[in-house]
C-alpha cells in the first residue's frame, strides 16, 4: 500500500513538474512576443518620426535655397556648408546640399527635339579623355542611343536590338532618372561609372557654375582649358568667389583666348540642386534625397531609403 501511495505521488508530482514547466514556457514565450511586438512597435514609430523628420530636412534645405538671393553660388555659401546632427524633435539630422549646376548634364546630350547636342557631346568626349577612359566614342555613341527617341544606332553605339539581344532588356530611348542606370548602357562598366559619377548628373544645366565644378568637369568644356588653368580656378574661389563672370576672365592665368573659349559654357549662379537629408531617432534612420530647382522652388525629385 506504501509503494502504489508512493507510485502515486510520484506521478503526481511529475505531472506537477510537467505542468509548471509549460506553464512557464509560455510565461517566456509570452513575453518575449511581448517584448518582440514591443520593439516592433518601438521601431515603426522611430522609422515613422525619422521619415517626417528627414523629409523636414528637405524643407529647411529649400528654405536656405530660397533666402540665398545674391547673383552667385559658391560653396562657401551658408547652404554650402555642412550640417551635421542637428538637434530637432527626439532626435538628430544632417542636410548636404549639392550644386548640380556644376556638373555635366548627361540627359543634354540629346536635346528636347530628340537631336543631337553638338556641344555637349563634345564635352563629354573630352570629358572621357581627360578621364584616361580609351572608349570615349563607344561610351559616347551608346549614350546618345539610349537617350534619343529613334532607333538608329550611332556609329560606336547601340540600340534596341543589341540590348534586347544581349541584355534581355529594351532600350528606353529618353532621358536618364537617375545615374544608376549608366550601368545598363553598353560599356558603362562598373569601374568606369565610379570614375565619373561624382561629375555628372541627371538634373544639371547647360551653362557650367565656376564657383562648384571640378577640375575635370571644367576641363571637359573647351580644350583650351588646360588642368593648369582649371587647378587655380578651383584653388582662386576657395578665397574669393566668382560674383560675376567677368571675374573668371580677370582672374590671374586667365588668358583672353582660354576666357573666350570658354565663357559661353560658363556661369556663377546655380538653379539645380541636390539635397540629401538624413534622420536618426534612436537606433532608427531615415534617408531622404531630393533634387531641387531653386528659381521656382520646385521639386524635380524626391526619393526614400
Amino acid at each position: 500500500m506504501t509503494t502504489l501511495n508512493n507510485n502515486q505521488q510520484g506521478m503526481v508530482l511529475l505531472v506537477v513538474l510537467v505542468i509548471v514547466v509549460f506553464l512557464t514556457s509560455l510565461v517566456v514565450e509570452f513575453s518575449f512576443s511581448t517584448f518582440v511586438q514591443l520593439r516592433l512597435t518601438e521601431t515603426f514609430r522611430d522609422s515613422t518620426k525619422a521619415y517626417y523628420l528627414a523629409k523636414g530636412g528637405v524643407q529647411a534645405a529649400r528654405m536656405l535655397l530660397l533666402n540665398d538671393t545674391n547673383d552667385y553660388d559658391a560653396h562657401s555659401e551658408t547652404w554650402g556648408q555642412p550640417w551635421e546632427n542637428i538637434a530637432a524633435a527626439d532626435g538628430t539630422v544632417s542636410l548636404k546640399i549639392e550644386d548640380l549646376d556644376g556638373k555635366l548634364d548627361v540627359n543634354r546630350l540629346v536635346t528636347d527635339q530628340g537631336n543631337i547636342d553638338v556641344n555637349f557631346k563634345n564635352r563629354f568626349l573630352l570629358f572621357f579623355e581627360n578621364l584616361e577612359i580609351p572608349e570615349r566614342e563607344e561610351l559616347t555613341d551608346a549614350l546618345i542611343d539610349w537617350l534619343d527617341p529613334d532607333n538608329d544606332p550611332q556609329p560606336a553605339g547601340a540600340e534596341n536590338n543589341y540590348y534586347e539581344r544581349e541584355k534581355n532588356y529594351t532600350c528606353p530611348n529618353g532621358k536618364l532618372g537617375s545615374l544608376d542606370e549608366l550601368l545598363k548602357i553598353k560599356g558603362f562598366s562598373e569601374e568606369i561609372v565610379r570614375k565619373i559619377r561624382p561629375h555628372l548628373t541627371v538634373a544639371g544645366s547647360k551653362e557650367i557654375n565656376a564657383n562648384t565644378a571640378g577640375v575635370e568637369v571644367l576641363m571637359a568644356l573647351n580644350s583650351a582649358m588646360t588642368s593648369e588653368v582649371a587647378t587655380y580656378m578651383v584653388e582662386h574661389r576657395k578665397e574669393s568667389p566668382f560674383e560675376k563672370l567677368s571675374d573668371v576672365k580677370e582672374m590671374s592665368g586667365m588668358s583672353d583666348d582660354t576666357y573666350f573659349a570658354v565663357k559661353s559654357s560658363l556661369k556663377v549662379k546655380s538653379n539645380h540642386f541636390f539635397v540629401r537629408s538624413l534622420a536618426r531617432i534612436n537606433d532608427t534612420s531615415k534617408r531622404v534625397e531630393a533634387i531641387i530647382q531653386k528659381d521656382n522652388n520646385l521639386m524635380l525629385s524626391f526619393k526614400v531609403e
